[in-house]
């Protein structure tokens, strides 16, 4: 952090093996350990598309993000539903005993 305190990004000192989560909780969990302790590596952060697609996007962009939402389609109106009112009336047949 600087002196406004925010986050800011230090050049990485040593070489560090990357680590795979097992699933994408995990994955978040070791990028929001990278900001207490930078340069951690994730080897599989493709895992992290299956959460929640644009969080690399987001995350990279720290510590001033820009989420920018794709325009909502616009919502077709449905037809109105018909209703047919008729003067018919059904008659059930007559049902027989087995006995006869």
């Amino acid at each position: 952090m600087d002196e406004n305190d925010r986050l800011c990004k230090k050049e990485q000192t040593g070489v560090r093996t990357g680590w795979n989560a097992p699933d994408p909780v995990w994955a978040m969990a070791l990028a929001l350990t990278a900001c207490a302790s930078p340069h951690q590596k994730l080897g599989n952060p493709g895992i992290m598309t299956g959460l929640y697609p644009p969080f690399w996007a987001l995350y990279n962009t720290l510590p001033e993000p820009s989420v920018r939402r794709a325009a909502a389609p616009e919502a077709q109106t449905p037809a109105p539903r018909r209703r047919i009112i008729t003067g018919a009336v059904a008659v059930p047949p007559e049902l027989k005993d087995e006995d006869d």
